[in-house]
């Protein structure tokens, strides 16, 4: 009887977790992606020896990303309800479908830069193992976008890290190196304190599941500086992903060094995937039901931090010389205003950040598009360099143009509204609240729009009113095929910056179903 009574607890929790099997699909999609790309790999021709064609590697990527986007598409329709998944260790809803999807689209778009970006041959020579790379970071930001346990929550963000420090450093140059060794020193910092802060957490309140009620209740008992200090320990490992202030400073050089198309995945992926852990872990510390004494202004604290955010994205932007450098500062700039967005803390709020993520997910990929294709082509590195390339690229020099716009937030593009949203939302909650700091952050980001605008269009002051000191000379290895590819892409990615200007209800509608429950 003791036996059979022993192992009755064991034998629930494996029905529980066979139970939740179906609702990770997508994630066994993504890996055994991550396999047939290891074993197909194998195969690819390299160096003139026989074997698959280098097309194989992408076209297997799209197809395992379509796959996985199937299974969330089902899952859409079956989570009305939320659920708990993994003996609590993870939470399927709505929110996590919405966020995953933005993860493979970013990934998808990833692999059709990556394709016709041909600018270092090294890193050509190496796709194999960059494709691994790519499928292993998307794989931990999905599960750290439905994480709701601290350890999950913790080895999802070092499957992220890992994957980005050896990716910022997959090219054979003494920058790449460099970008990468600086990435792997902070971010070891951040995931060592973020390790550390969990542990106190896990010791005040013996639970290692943080949006569970006995989670706040147990943390309510214990004095506020030791959980003041926990907390700010564990923010210091999302800070980090999503490059806010003061944990910034390693994007500007991984953005310097690293391969382009990666670059742009850094720029998307652990960002928006850091948003939704802030989220779920901030409805739970900000709850109208949270025990936590009134002294622990949590959402004042990180009004500070969005607003040095901004501050610094934005201002720092405007001496760039480097395109890649004034990107990464841009970056750390829009983490600030999905921040503001955040603190807005209500449905309104919640809206405008997930209709923010998807505006900004299709700017960084048109961008970086448009940037890998003068890069690979002409080899534009800096802003000067773009100087009277409209007569030689109409087509490009327009598209890049509206991307500008958009990530600056002006009309006609899609970048506005996603402003607008972000700045309603923070004006309703001030409106409802009182509270100063509010809208202190709401004028801080009223000012760094319009210093945006003197650093975003700095490209196209250059592409359209600038002549060059020399003509641009097209090497015959960036030409032909690949080159056209790039165009068109770059053209499909920028369309939907009009169009989401003109139909944002398309995107809202969905948005509104994510239901994700402020606490």
């Amino acid at each position: 009887m003791q036996h059979t009574a022993s192992i009755s607890p064991l034998s629930s929790k494996l029905d529980a977790i066979t139970d939740s099997l179906p609702l990770f699909l997508p994630e066994f999609t993504i890996i055994a992606t991550f396999i047939l790309v290891l074993v197909t790999g194998l195969l690819v021709k390299k160096e003139g020896k026989k074997g698959l064609p280098q097309a194989t590697l992408p076209l297997l990527m799209l197809c395992g990303l379509g796959a996985a986007f199937y299974f969330l598409a089902g899952q859409w329709h079956i989570l009305a309800e939320p659920a708990d998944i993994f003996l609590q260790m993870a939470h399927a809803d709505r929110l996590s479908v919405f966020m995953k999807g933005l993860f493979l689209l970013a990934t998808a778009g990833t692999v059709i830069i990556n394709r016709s970006y041909h600018r270092h041959p090294e890193h050509a020579a190496r796709t194999p193992e960059f494709y691994l790379l790519l499928t292993g970071l998307l794989l931990g930001s999905m599960v750290m976008s439905m994480a709701t346990n601290m350890l999950l929550l913790f080895l999802s963000i070092e499957i992220v890290s890992i994957s980005a420090y050896l990716l910022t450093g997959f090219l054979r140059n003494a920058r790449s190196a460099e970008a990468g060794i600086k990435y792997l020193i902070f971010g070891a910092t951040a995931s060592s304190l973020m390790l550390f802060g969990m542990s106190l957490l896990y010791g005040f309140s013996g639970t290692l599941t943080f949006t569970d009620s006995v989670f706040v209740q147990n943390l309510a008992e214990v004095p506020p500086i030791p959980v003041l200090i926990g907390n700010l320990l564990v923010l210091c490992g999302l800070f980090f992903k999503i490059s806010l202030i003061p944990l910034h400073i390693w994007a500007p050089d991984v953005y310097e060094g690293g391969p382009l198309p990666a670059v742009a995945l850094f720029s998307i992926v652990p960002k928006l995937a850091g948003l939704a852990v802030l989220l779920r872990f901030f409805a739970i510390i900000m709850s109208t039901a949270s025990p936590l004494p009134d002294t622990m202004d949590w959402q004042t604290l990180l009004v500070f931090a969005g607003i040095a955010t901004l501050l610094v994205g934005n201002l720092a932007a405007l001496w760039q010389q480097s395109v890649r450098r004034l990107m990464a500062y841009s970056s750390i700039a829009h983490g600030g205003f999905m921040l503001a967005a955040l603190l807005a803390y209500s449905d309104t709020g919640t809206e405008s950040l997930l209709f923010y993520a998807a505006i900004y997910l299709i700017m960084n990929l048109a961008a970086f598009q448009w940037l890998a294709y003068f890069e690979n082509k002409y080899g534009v590195r800096h802003v000067r360099g773009f100087a009277g390339l409209f007569r030689q690229e109409p087509l490009a020099a327009v598209c890049l143009l509206i991307v500008m716009i958009a990530l600056t937030g002006l009309p006609p593009t899609a970048g506005f509204t996603a402003k607008l949203l972000v700045f309603g939302g923070l004006w309703d909650s001030y409106s409802a609240t009182g509270q100063s700091a509010l809208m202190a952050l709401l004028l801080t980001g009223l000012f760094s729009t319009i210093a945006a605008l003197f650093y975003y269009l700095k490209i196209p002051y250059f592409l359209f009113f600038r002549m060059p000191e020399k003509e641009h000379a097209v090497p015959a290895a960036a030409g032909g095929r690949d080159s056209k590819s790039g165009l068109w892409a770059g053209t499909i990615f920028t369309l939907p910056l009009l169009l989401f200007f003109v139909k944002a209800d398309w995107l809202s509608d969905i948005i509104r179903m994510v239901n994700f429950v402020l606490q």
